[in-house]
């Protein structure tokens, strides 16, 4: 592809606003140490835990979260608020750390559970969106593999979560790149949805032939009545 001497300078002008920063400078790291007994006294809560995060994106209110209980303060440190990124610390293989999953909205009564990290960006500097897609990304997520410490089981210290490096563009571009991202992945997954769907409707004809066909076979003639 040939660009333009044009193209060129704008790109070079645009890669001149991006910074790189420290996650710790534009972003407030904590990780959690609710449990998931629910202790008498305490506040009921429902919890965000491991495999909510692993095999999710996205945390929502409607997912069917764990019944636990919480204390005020752990409530206040670790309730679960739209912008955040959630983060798998804990795992049996380092490459299979650092799993992020984006809190799409504000959920009082939801709190996040043990082996997990949250990070709150600085909603001025930071799109949650866009550090959870940069935290899939071989970018970010290679130095969380690499500081992940441990023999049978691997974790991530908040000393390794802070430290990480990240390229940061203005948040105007940050943005963009996150609805670029949401709309594309939504396209992929609605085609692959679709093709599910075909899939399974080209099984049930099969089947449907098949079980038609076997209601008029006599095996006692060799043929079809």
């Amino acid at each position: 592809m040939t660009v333009s001497v044009n193209e060129d300078v704008v790109a070079d002008e645009q890669a001149r606003h991006w910074k790189e920063r420290k996650i710790k400078f534009i972003s407030d790291v904590r990780t959690s140490n609710v449990d998931k007994h629910i202790v008498e006294g305490e506040t009921a809560v429902r919890l965000c835990n491991y495999t909510d995060v692993y095999y999710h994106e996205k945390i929502t209110p409607d997912m069917p979260f764990m019944q636990g209980s919480a204390t005020d303060s752990e409530i206040e440190r670790f309730g679960l608020k739209k912008g955040q990124v959630l983060l798998t610390k804990d795992s049996e293989s380092w490459e299979d750390i650092a799993v992020p999953a984006y809190v799409a909205e504000t959920m009082p009564d939801v709190v996040c559970g043990y082996h997990l990290a949250i990070i709150e960006p600085d909603s001025d500097e930071v799109d949650g969106r866009f550090l959870s897609w940069l935290a899939q990304s071989p970018v970010l997520n290679d130095q969380f593999k690499l500081s992940a410490k441990g023999v049978t089981r691997f974790g991530l210290s908040q000393q390794a979560l802070k430290n990480a490096l990240i390229d940061v563009p203005p948040l105007e571009y940050q943005q963009k790149i996150a609805d670029f991202l949401d709309r594309k992945t939504a396209e992929i997954d609605t085609l692959i949805a679709r093709a599910v769907t075909d899939q399974q409707a080209e099984r049930a004809l099969r089947h449907g032939v098949h079980s038609g066909r076997s209601a008029f076979f006599r095996p006692d003639r060799g043929q079809c009545c």
